[in-house]
């Protein structure tokens, strides 16, 4: 599974890891995942392995074929869902082309952007898009790629999964909290 590089985006789509989890329980689960989103999901209860793409893959050979070892260790993948809901990853429909994914499958997200004709360059299974303009979440869009590929679903509220470590930290932080703590998002 493949996800782009947005944190909130990501978490809206682990639904999917549950529902993947749930048709395949002993399968090996997973996600490639930018820099800056891996340790969103590192402690997902239904992921196997979080593999962390590196931004400079093209520019390092050898940090290439080692990330491409890693993916087809212990073997290539069956399947890979491109789980981008208004663009796609060039680079990790590529990736996962490389390490031998026998199906790399996505929207085909020109019907959102007609300019990005390219959408499905590296996919071997397009899949239609929902429409741009249909009333649907980012849960909902991310799903909606395992309904194409006949896997049913039934559970749509985020998994968010905690390390250890964080719950230390946050037991730290909290420990003298006198008034109410409140966070945002933006």
């Amino acid at each position: 599974v493949r996800h782009h590089q947005h944190r909130g985006d990501l978490l809206l789509a682990t639904p999917v890891f549950r529902a993947l989890r749930d048709r395949f329980p002993d399968a090996h689960i997973s996600l490639i995942a930018g820099e800056s989103t891996a340790e969103a999901v590192a402690a997902n209860p239904h992921l196997s392995k979080v593999h962390v793409l590196p931004r400079t893959i093209w520019l390092h050979p050898h940090t290439l074929r080692t990330f491409l070892h890693e993916l087809r260790s212990p073997a290539p993948a069956e399947l890979c869902l491109m789980l981008s809901t208004e663009a796609v990853s060039q680079t990790a429909a590529a990736v996962a082309r490389l390490a031998h994914t026998e199906i790399v499958a996505g929207y085909d997200t020109t019907a959102w952007d007609t300019s990005r004709r390219e959408s499905a360059a590296f996919y071997n299974c397009t899949l239609p898009a929902p429409p741009v303009d249909a009333p649907l979440s980012e849960t909902e869009r991310a799903l909606g790629l395992l309904t194409e590929v006949g896997i049913s679903w039934t559970r749509k509220e985020p998994v968010v999964g905690v390390t250890p470590e964080d719950a230390a930290w946050a037991k730290e932080l909290l420990k003298d909290q006198k008034h109410p703590l409140v966070a945002f998002h933006p």
